[in-house]
């Protein structure tokens, strides 16, 4: 069973930046979405066998799924996010 290596850590962090500022994503949520996918690929980890791909693909296909899930959930509680209005 895979841990949560240094490249599953770095893919998290930089596949998080690529939304800030998208979505209706700010700088403040940075983190929250890494610990998110990375939580995500934690679930998901016991599903990856080294017999059909790699693990940095294992990792990208999770966190691309995963980010599809948060903007879809982010789009229907808000249909135009653009016009959503954040409190606090």
């Amino acid at each position: 069973m895979h841990e949560l290596d240094a490249y599953s850590q770095t893919c998290a962090h930089f596949k998080a930046i690529e939304l800030r500022g998208k979505y209706g994503f700010s700088d403040e949520d940075l983190r929250d979405l890494e610990q998110e996918l990375l939580l995500r690929l934690w679930q998901q980890r016991r599903h990856f066998n080294p017999r059909r791909g790699k693990w940095s693909t294992f990792c990208n296909n999770v966190y691309g799924n995963h980010i599809r899930n948060i903007i879809a959930h982010r789009r229907a509680a808000c249909r135009d996010y653009r016009k959503c209005i954040q409190i606090g």
